[in-house]
């Protein structure tokens, strides 16, 4: 059994990559997960997804070995939104987490519901581990502990120095880190594998620095970058590996958000939540086996006024839908309409020419916000 770790990409915000199982699978028959999550990875950072001077020969070694999918979205611009995503499998504003989180943030947490991605994984009898960064809570009660898995070691906040010591925990108790910090990631995800023996597990390996890349990232062939609703600041590469059950070097350009890697989670393994469990991910493995055809989707995001003040432009609200390959994005009162299929890059406004698609687009937009936001009110309201 063996983890290929990116070394030479662990320095990266909510990108994916899925590798499902890893080369074996338990006594038990269930296959055994690792996510990897990367930190401010650009599009195309990766030499898979077109980096002319980057060497991540790890990393292309799992596209050749598995699917690439060149649609794939982080469920938000910048990491709170994008990982309660993947832990609950529902849009993040159903839970007011729509920003990056900060050590003034006592009040917005990942409520704990028994039905988080590792809980409902560690019911169906699996070992749980997040290795690395959090970022949905600082307090006891909401730590990664609280809501399913069985062990961490890491950060809660958003970013950590590689070196400096302080705000490292294993399980509640703060630790001193033994060395560079993404070695330290690396170690600890490959011991965690080696005691689990009696047992399927899923372990997130989540190095700091899940969105579009930052300053320095390479997004093309998107524009802009992290903290905004452009392809840049949300499309992500996303690779997913299991060994008999998905193709070797398959491309596929199914829409995918965050959530929907939740939900093919626990679709691989096997794992029933309970009737009161909704979510809004879709389990993509029946496309990228081939057993249907690519899902025609509509998918939505939200990021509010001042979520990221050094990113989001001048403090405008966004909001996005696509639908197939169109995409509205509403920036303050501004309309923009693109063509994803012919303008990837953002570059030629179709919302003058085609008012009437604007209108429907952004009716889909106030319907979706309606039921997200009556949601999250219900949430909140006692009894």
């Amino acid at each position: 059994m063996r983890l290929v770790v990116p070394l030479d990409m662990a320095d990266v915000d909510a990108s994916l990559v899925l590798v499902a199982p890893i080369d074996a699978q338990d006594a038990t028959g269930k296959p055994n997960v690792v996510l990897i999550m990367m930190d401010d990875l650009g599009y195309g950072d990766l030499g898979s997804y077109g980096a002319p001077d980057a060497r991540t020969p790890n990393i292309d070694r799992l596209a050749r070995e598995g699917v690439r999918l060149t649609d794939a979205y982080a469920n938000g611009p910048v990491c709170t939104p994008t990982r309660a995503a993947l832990m609950t499998g529902r849009y993040q504003q159903r839970y007011g987490l729509e920003r990056a989180l900060t050590l003034a943030d006592t009040q917005a947490i990942l409520p704990v519901t028994g039905t988080s991605l590792p809980a409902l994984l560690r019911a169906n009898g699996y070992a749980t581990a997040p290795i690395g960064k959090w970022h949905l809570g600082y307090k006891r009660e909401y730590c990664p502990l609280a809501h399913g898995f069985d062990e961490f070691f890491g950060f809660l906040e958003g970013a950590h120095d590689y070196y400096v010591a302080g705000g490292l925990y294993e399980n509640t108790t703060p630790v001193q880190p033994r060395g560079y910090l993404t070695d330290e990631i690396t170690d600890r995800s490959v011991a965690f594998i080696a005691r689990q023996r009696s047992a399927p597990f899923f372990l997130e390996v989540a190095y700091n620095n899940d969105n579009g890349g930052e300053w320095l990232s390479r997004n093309a062939p998107f524009f802009h970058r992290k903290g905004t609703l452009w392809e840049g600041g949300i499309r992500v590469p996303l690779i997913m590996r299991w060994p008999g059950e998905l193709p070797a070097g398959k491309t596929s350009a199914q829409v995918a958000l965050t959530m929907d890697i939740t939900a093919s989670i626990l679709s691989a393994t096997g794992t029933k939540p309970p009737q009161s469990y909704r979510a809004d991910g879709i389990d993509l493995l029946p496309v990228l086996r081939g057993r249907v055809p690519r899902i025609e989707r509509r998918v939505f995001w939200r990021f509010p006024p001042n979520a990221s003040p050094d990113l989001t432009p001048l403090g405008r609200q966004q909001r996005v839908v696509r639908a197939g390959h169109m995409k509205l994005l509403v920036e303050g009162g501004h309309f923009f309409l693109f063509d994803l299929a012919a303008d990837p890059g953002e570059r030629t406004d179709l919302a003058a020419q085609r008012p009437n698609v604007v209108r429907s687009l952004w009716g889909l937009i106030q319907e979706w916000e309606k039921s997200v936001d009556e949601e999250r009110t219900a949430a909140k309201t006692p009894g």
